[in-house]
């Protein structure tokens, strides 16, 4: 991002010393103008910032009620996980459990969990299921020295 003109102008301009204290009293109003630019500047980047951060997150949040269909892995506000039985105009049915079913609204529903997140953590559980055995068998790795068991 490049700065504009007048904006370095106007800092140079206040960053430059005086030589006579007449020419510039303490607190000059072209010294708060030049701080109440800079401090408003800020403001405005920071607020354009969030303000597109929010429109992104609910254009998201659109497309995935958009898309929403029967079979579909959801996760509410709430934190319930379940699997979308049914669509209605502003509601869905969940079931969270076997014969379990939930109506909500259909803006609580947060995001949809994808398939290939449930099989990573499947993977990652499977590994620390190995490993507990092999710890319960004698079999480890011996630690970081890489010294097992083995003779």
């Amino acid at each position: 991002m490049t700065i504009p003109p007048i904006l370095l102008t106007m800092l140079l301009a206040a960053s430059s010393p005086t030589t006579t204290k007449a020419a510039a009293p303490k607190g000059s109003a072209a010294g708060n103008l030049v701080f109440l630019g800079v401090l408003g500047l800020c403001g405005y980047m920071l607020y354009r910032s969030m303000g597109r951060n929010r429109k992104l997150q609910a254009q998201r949040q659109g497309n995935v009620l958009s898309t929403l269909g029967p079979g579909d892995e959801v996760l509410t506000g709430a934190g319930i996980f379940g699997t979308v039985l049914d669509v209605a105009d502003d509601r869905v049915t969940i079931e969270t459990a076997p014969g379990t079913r939930i109506t909500v609204l259909r803006s609580t529903i947060a995001r949809r969990i994808e398939p290939d997140t449930v099989d990573d953590l499947g993977d990652v559980d499977d590994q620390n299921e190995r490993d507990r055995a092999d710890e319960a068998d004698g079999e480890g790795d011996g630690g970081p020295t890489g010294e097992g068991d083995k003779p």
